[in-house]
């Protein structure tokens, strides 16, 4: 029986667009989303979350991101576009304030916007460019949204602000469709200037650690004998917490 078979969608690790075979880190997060009923937390904003939605959210951000560049949402999506700079390369920043990659990333939070990029870079067959690089800018640019305003397409609205713009690790990072050349505005409000085009584990760094499902107890029970058994439910702490994982 398939895998997945009788999950829904979400539940499913990211493959991109364009599926590919599940390596190790793949598997591993599978089995934290079929096996494991008891899950570890993960520290997101001040808050603990399971390990399962955060993995979704994750799979869901790496989706969004390469559907915001896929021909489908570029041919109608003349704002994005807008912003496309002369090598046809838009800032993660202004992407991870999409409304809903805001919704998906737990409110904006940033680490898991970079754990889906990481998922992205690592997929040879994603639909997308990554690169390094810094924003040319004579001055800190405000995007000014009407609010109420009908959003027909998929680059939703970001809120106006008129704080000091603080640095962020998404600030290093900006994303293409590798189709650019199809969808570069007349007119550029965007200068990149790129550092090193990303790959393979190139952002590795950002991947959420999942800890190793535990085997089942009465899989330890039947290696063990009965001698060893008592030793281990005597000497064997009594838990008090569920593990954590902290970002």
């Amino acid at each position: 029986m398939p895998q997945n078979q009788g999950l829904p969608p979400q539940f499913k690790p990211y493959q991109g667009r364009n599926p590919r075979p599940n390596n190790s880190n793949r598997l591993k997060y599978q089995n934290h989303l079929h096996h494991n009923p008891q899950q570890p937390m993960v520290k997101l904003q001040q808050q603990f979350y399971p390990v399962q939605p955060v993995l979704m959210a994750i799979n869901n951000i790496a989706r969004q991101i390469e559907y915001y560049f896929s021909e489908e949402n570029l041919t109608i999506d003349n704002y994005l576009r807008s912003k496309l700079s002369k090598d046809g390369f838009a800032p993660l920043s202004l992407i991870s304030k999409f409304y809903r990659v805001v919704n998906m990333s737990f409110g904006g939070d940033a680490n898991l916007v970079l754990a889906a990029l990481r998922e992205i870079v690592a997929n040879e067959t994603a639909t997308v460019n990554v690169v390094e690089g810094s924003l040319v800018t004579n001055e800190t640019a405000t995007v000014n949204v009407v609010e109420g305003s009908l959003v027909t397409n998929e680059a939703e609205a970001v809120s106006e602000t008129n704080e000091v713009k603080e640095t962020s690790p998404l600030d290093r990072y900006f994303i293409r469709s590798k189709s650019w050349s199809n969808w570069l505005p007349e007119t550029f409000e965007t200068e990149v200037n790129i550092e090193k085009e990303l790959a393979g584990d190139a952002l590795d760094q950002f991947m959420i650690s999942v800890p190793p499902v535990p085997q089942q107890e009465e899989e330890i029970s039947a290696e063990s004998t009965p001698q060893q058994q008592e030793a281990r439910d005597e000497s064997a702490p009594v838990a008090t917490s569920e593990p954590e994982l902290t970002l």
